[in-house]
């Protein structure tokens, strides 16, 4: 489970498979270079192009919004196996660190950097661990209080389904429309977060 929850690529379908909402998420491995010409052509300002694993605060990340998709060191990571194309959901993070066992919820803590909405190597949405991160709710607003346990149903789903031991590090997005939030689920790091 530990190889399918460490790939941004192999979640998708983890979390498809667990209804759980995930941006929309194409890679070169099962799509026509063609396709992802297309789908970035399409969502040019909305997208990521990510490494597939082994990303660290938003390292192995970037925004295609300003990039050219034409330059050699782009067009080969799009090219590659090993990176993928998602497509940006704009909204608030919040990270979650889990311990689980036997896919149960042992502890969990909440955490937002202070400064989330600056821009960390041009990635608003991606959380920059720093000392400012004590955890255990850290950073939450009053009123995101109120969805914790919408984001523990998620957590539990997720327990249940892969039967982790271990810690867990878990990032989302959530957006609010019509005080009815929507939480997307970015990554999981099979592992302390940082």
């Amino acid at each position: 489970i530990y190889k399918i929850l460490d790939d941004k690529y192999k979640l998708k379908y983890f979390f498809k498979s667990n209804n759980i909402l995930y941006p929309k998420t194409i890679s070169v491995s099962d799509r026509s270079i063609n396709e992802i010409y297309r789908f970035i052509n399409d969502n040019k300002k909305n997208i990521f192009l990510k490494k597939k694993n082994n990303t660290l605060g938003g390292y192995g990340v970037y925004d295609l919004e300003n990039m050219n998709i034409n330059s050699r060191k782009i067009n080969s990571k799009i090219n590659s196996d090993d990176w993928l194309i998602q497509k940006k959901i704009n909204g608030v993070f919040v990270g979650t660190d889990v311990l689980y066992i036997n896919g149960k919820i042992n502890a969990i803590t909440f955490h937002k950097n202070k400064n989330y909405k600056k821009m960390f190597k041009g990635f608003s949405n991606y959380y920059y661990p720093s000392l400012d991160n004590i955890y255990s709710h850290n950073g939450l607003r009053m009123n995101e209080y109120f969805y914790v346990n919408n984001f523990i149903k998620i957590i539990k789903k997720i327990g249940k389904s892969s039967q982790y031991n271990g810690i867990m590090n878990i990032d989302f997005i959530y957006k609010l429309k019509n005080n009815k939030i929507k939480i997307y689920l970015l990554e999981i790091n099979p592992r302390i977060g940082g």
